[in-house]
């Protein structure tokens, strides 16, 4: 992430899933593994703001084999798209990741 900042809080409110970093910033980069605690914990969120009921967080929200294959594709996407520029990477890794879950 930008300005060497390292953490992101994932949580809800109003209804709203929301991310709060402790700067303000500009972009974000992230990991394979960050990247999926990172969507693990919004998918948490949305679960609590849709269930009413706040998410057990020592289960899993994926299985470890699932992660690891997503984190293999990301390794991929990221490897062929990372001369096209972080916006075009962004919305391929995203898309790879929405195909999978959709």
């Amino acid at each position: 992430m930008s300005e060497g900042t390292n953490t992101i809080a994932v949580g809800e409110e109003d209804g709203h899933v929301v991310l709060k970093f402790p700067n303000p910033i500009t972009w974000c980069t992230l990991d394979p593994q960050t990247a999926f605690q990172v969507a693990e914990a919004m998918l948490r969120s949305v679960s609590a703001i849709k269930t009413g009921k706040p998410v057990d967080n020592s289960k899993r929200v994926f299985s470890a084999a699932f992660i690891e294959r997503m984190v293999n594709r990301i390794k991929l996407v990221n490897r062929s798209t990372r001369n096209r520029g972080e916006d075009y990477n962004a919305r391929a890794i995203f898309d790879s990741i929405a195909k999978e879950l959709t």
